[in-house]
């Protein structure tokens, strides 16, 4: 039988390996400069500083600000129903169960899939829309055309028609909803890409210390219980057995340098997840960026189409009114159908496209973002 190791010597030992674990840096969170607010980043139009940061980051489920019972019911079955979500969600759930670390890393997976199957969902639906809404003018306008050949023809034969017929309209398309920008230091909590670029800088940093921790001494506790004997017959009883404990102590000073060179490797991915991080935050605010941009410059077309639609109203109206007063032929009265139609058909395609852009400004806020890593 061996002699027992002393108490105070496996002491030495546990806290010699432990003070072997707790090297490296300290891992800190980013924190990348952001403007004050998003109308101080690049062009931002002013007219934005009422909303940025005064209501908060846009809510989880923005598509229903629209007011579309339709759009949500078709969000609500694509969520259900989609293959890429489901599979997202269980690697998020294997990864968490595997190790905590690594969760960090699904979870704005997971973001990243739903975030992107609600934007898509969203922006077929509006362009359904404007094509059917398109489809429904475009109707009034053959209508108009039809009755304009036939006046032409009526007039070549000698026959005057006294017939006003004017096609029944759309009703006003549903008002967009008011969007909360939030701050931009809050969208490095929203992005599935910033948080997932967080997430590999935080591994990077926990690496260094993995690798810091290699270069110290290794001691190792190990046990040992069984039976030796030099006579058979005895082998196996209660006096043959043995047992034995100890440590066993890694010294790493004979490999050339290779561990050093694996802590310098370490450090270098350190500082190289570390610009990855910057430069997504970057691209996530020029994103932003453009998407605001995008969606002003709509907005400022939309205004122009709408003016441009009242004008073409009022003459249409203007027109009937001279001929009803004997003033003017049925051919103006026409002309003025047509051009008022075209005018809410750019007015709708322009509708469409200002409802696509605000699909696109909630993707790049990060707009429904729920997992935590």
């Amino acid at each position: 039988m061996h002699a027992r190791l002393p108490l105070s010597a496996l002491c030495i030992a546990l806290a010699c390996a432990l003070a072997a674990c707790a090297v490296g840096p300290d891992y800190q969170a980013p924190t990348p400069a952001a403007p004050a607010d998003w109308t101080s980043w690049h062009g931002g139009p002013p007219e934005l500083a009422g909303h940025a940061g005064a209501a908060g980051a846009p809510a989880a489920q923005w598509w229903r600000s629209f007011g579309d019972p339709a759009l949500d019911r078709l969000q609500a079955r694509a969520l259900a129903a989609s293959p890429d979500l489901q599979s997202a969600a269980l690697r998020y759930a294997q990864a968490r169960t595997q190790r905590r670390t690594v969760a960090a890393q699904r979870g704005p997976q997971v973001d990243a899939a739903r975030l992107s199957l609600v934007s898509e969902v969203a922006r077929n639906y509006f362009e359904l829309r404007t094509a059917q809404h398109q489809a429904r003018l475009l109707r009034q306008d053959i209508a108009a055309l039809q009755e304009q050949l036939s006046l032409i023809q009526a007039r070549a034969r000698g026959e005057l028609g006294d017939e006003l017929a004017a096609p029944e309209g759309d009703g006003p398309a549903r008002p967009l909803p008011d969007y909360a920008l939030g701050l931009p230091s809050e969208l490095a909590r929203r992005r599935p890409d910033i948080r997932a670029a967080e997430a590999r800088l935080h591994q990077a940093t926990a690496r260094i210390g993995l690798a810091q921790a290699d270069l110290y001494p290794s001691i190792r506790l190990g046990a040992r219980f069984g039976y030796e004997s030099y006579e058979s017959g005895k082998f196996g009883d209660w006096g043959s057995r043995t047992w034995s404990i100890g440590p066993s102590l890694d010294l790493p000073i004979f490999d050339s340098g290779r561990r050093r060179s694996v802590v310098t490797l370490r450090e270098l991915q350190q500082q190289d997840a570390a610009v990855a991080y910057q430069q997504t935050v970057l691209r996530a605010w020029h994103e932003v960026d453009d998407a605001l941009s995008g969606y002003r410059a709509e907005q400022l077309q939309y205004a122009r189409l709408r003016e441009k639609a009242e004008s073409a109203a009022q003459a249409r109206a203007w027109a009937q009114a001279r001929y009803l007063g004997g003033l003017t032929d049925y051919l103006a009265v026409l002309d003025a159908q047509r051009e008022d139609l075209q005018a809410r058909r750019d007015l709708t395609a322009s509708d469409g496209r200002l409802r696509t852009r605000l699909v696109v400004l909630y993707k790049a806020l990060a707009g429904g973002a729920e997992t935590q890593p």
